[in-house]
Parts: C-alpha cells; structure tokens; sequence
C-alpha cells in the first residue's frame, strides 16, 4: 500500500511514467464521473423537453381540428340563417299580398250591398 519512496501513499492508478507525481491519474475518475453526469442530465433535459413538445404539439393538432369543426359549423350556420331570412322576407311578402288582399275583399264586400241597392233602385 505504501511505497518505500519518501514514505507517501501512492494514487491507485500510479503514472505512466515514475518521475510524475499521478495527479492527473486521481483526477480523471472523477471528471469522468462528472462529465457523464453532465451528459446523462443534457440528454435527461432534452428528453423532458421532447416529450413536452410532443404534447404541445398534439395539442395544438387537436385545437386545429376542433377549430376547423366550429368554423365550418359556422359556415353551415350562416348559410341556414341566410336560407331562412330569405324563406322569412318570403313569407312576409306573402303575408302584406293576403292582407291587401283581404282589406281589399272586404271593402268590396260592405259596397256591395250598396251597389245592390242603387242597381235595383233605379229599375
């Protein structure tokens, strides 16, 4: 465990060479730790983050659809009411035409008496 030189515990991996002290050989285990971990946490984030975008990304297909169904339901709305205002205006314009005629049939009716009446006077 102890080596016989100047009585100081060696590193476990010891140098490549004898006359350097292994510092970087103490080192490297742990940057290699840290630099793993660094590469497990990007890779963990970007995951995260890929998922979310996945999810937001469906999301924003489903209100795509759900927002091409309402408009075209609109469309089909708007054409109904426009098909029904003009059935309306129709309808209203058949209505002012019975009216106009039923005045005018009901004038026509209280004169006749009175038409009757001159007629059959004068004979």
């Amino acid at each position: 465990m102890h080596s016989g030189h100047n009585g100081r515990r060696r590193g476990f991996m010891r140098p490549v060479t004898a006359t350097s002290n292994g510092s970087i050989f103490r080192t490297l285990p742990l940057f290699c730790f840290l630099t793993g971990l660094l590469f497990f946490f990007i890779f963990y984030i970007y995951q995260a983050q890929n998922a979310e975008l996945y999810d937001m990304r469906n999301q924003i297909e489903l209100e795509r659809g759900r927002h091409i169904k309402v408009k075209s339901e609109n469309i089909e709305c708007s054409r109904k009411l426009t098909k029904q205002d003009n059935a309306l205006s129709f309808y209203m314009m058949n209505l002012k035409q019975l009216q106009d005629d039923k005045n005018e049939g009901s004038i026509n009716a209280a004169l006749l008496p009175v038409e009757w009446f001159v007629t059959h006077q004068d004979a």
